[in-house]
């Protein structure tokens, strides 16, 4: 059995919310007849969105603190749904019937996609197992109204990640120039966030995109499993994005790290191993 945990990823040591990550665990046993919607509380994200509208209306706290506050506990609830949802016994039923074509089978997991809808989450599935998920128009729904422009972007910016997953089954998804991209959104929106409550979660998320391009994942890696060499595809593209924007925050970081890989012939040497675990990315 697998824990869906739909909230923050941790890369790299630092929590991030870029996919929704998948890791193994013992399922713990249940017993109930039925999905017992009663014990799913329901209520909780609705009353915690109708507080954070009033908040913003009534200017008790600066935007900053309010939505930071309302997306860290909008994430709780999410994780504390899938633990609810993963323990029960007939959860492989409400899976299989997701992705069975039985009309009549299915009609147990729409049933239940509906009604998490209902309540301001996305019903997703990875990997064929089914989980609850933040559901970005509910978070941008009356809140981008009431909110200044750099809290505008930065909810924009969080729910980018959200709207196209990044990664799956322990690869990356994206293309490389959509992933450079992200890393240069984070990395001109830092210089905004400097002194509010946004920026430690902007950091995060701007080095947790530089290791996936620099490092990957376990099925992407940048550098080559047999010839140690850095891809060349996605030396290029860094190449490129310097040549267009070598002043950027992004373009900085990639320069740093290209003149250290054409030192060492492009190969993954221990000095470049060092280097990304002196800035705590993953390796």
């Amino acid at each position: 059995m697998v824990l869906i945990m739909a909230g923050l990823l941790t890369s790299c040591g630092k929590e991030k919310k870029q996919v929704e990550k998948i890791t193994t665990t013992q399922k713990h046993e249940v017993k109930s007849d039925s999905l017992a919607p009663i014990q799913f509380d329901w209520t909780h994200a609705e009353k915690l969105k109708r507080s954070t509208i009033e908040a913003l209306k009534k200017k008790e706290k600066p935007n900053d603190k309010i939505i930071m506050n309302f997306l860290n506990k909008y994430t709780k609830i999410v994780d504390e749904l899938n633990e609810i949802l993963i323990k029960y016994e007939n959860y492989d039923s409400l899976n299989n019937s997701f992705h069975s074509d039985k009309k009549l089978i299915k009609q147990l997991a729409l049933d239940f996609k509906r009604k998490v809808e209902e309540n301001g989450f996305r019903f997703a599935s990875s990997e064929g197992m089914i989980y609850i998920s933040q559901n970005t128009d509910y978070i941008k729904l009356e809140t981008l109204s009431l909110v200044d422009s750099i809290s505008n972007e930065f909810i924009n910016l969080y729910c980018m990640e959200f709207d196209n997953i990044c990664c799956e089954d322990a690869g990356i998804i994206i293309s490389t120039d959509e992933l450079i991209d992200r890393i240069s959104k984070w990395g001109e929106f830092s210089k905004k966030a400097n002194k509010l409550e946004y920026k430690k979660y902007v950091e995060d998320e701007f080095y947790s995109n530089i290791s996936l391009l620099f490092v990957g994942l376990d099925n992407t890696l940048s550098f080559d499993r047999e010839t140690n060499k850095f891809n060349d595809k996605i030396l290029n593209s860094m190449t490129k994005f310097i040549e267009n924007k070598p002043n950027s925050r992004a373009g900085n970081e990639f320069k740093i790290f290209l003149e250290l890989l054409k030192a060492d012939n492009f190969e993954e040497t221990q000095k470049v191993k060092d280097y990304l675990k002196r800035l705590n990315y993953c390796g």
